[in-house]
């Protein structure tokens, strides 16, 4: 994450953002989008470990979060993509 990080400083002209799970860094001037968010945490049989978006806007310091199989595996996967939007944006507003 480091080399990487240092790599989009240096090129922030055309890099607004990196893709990491790592809490952020104080003096990162670069957007963090982090996958591996899901409501219920844990982790599943595929190994991927997933953060509730609390956590993740709280003590980790994202700015946006990815979420996958926690949508599009949903019996309503609309109503969950909303639940999804109100939870992220509380813990974003938190956050500030």
């Amino acid at each position: 994450m480091k080399k990487a990080l240092a790599i989009a400083q240096d090129q922030q002209e055309v890099v607004v953002g990196v893709v990491s799970q790592n809490k952020r860094p104080r003096d990162a001037g670069l957007l963090m989008f982090t996958p591996g968010i899901k409501l219920g945490g844990g982790s599943d049989n595929l190994g991927q470990q997933y953060n509730h978006p609390t956590e993740a806007f709280e003590k980790r310091g994202i700015d946006l979060m990815i979420v996958g199989r926690g949508i599009y595996q949903d019996e309503q996967p609309a109503q969950k993509a909303a639940e999804y939007r109100k939870v992220g944006w509380e813990a974003y507003l938190k956050r500030l």
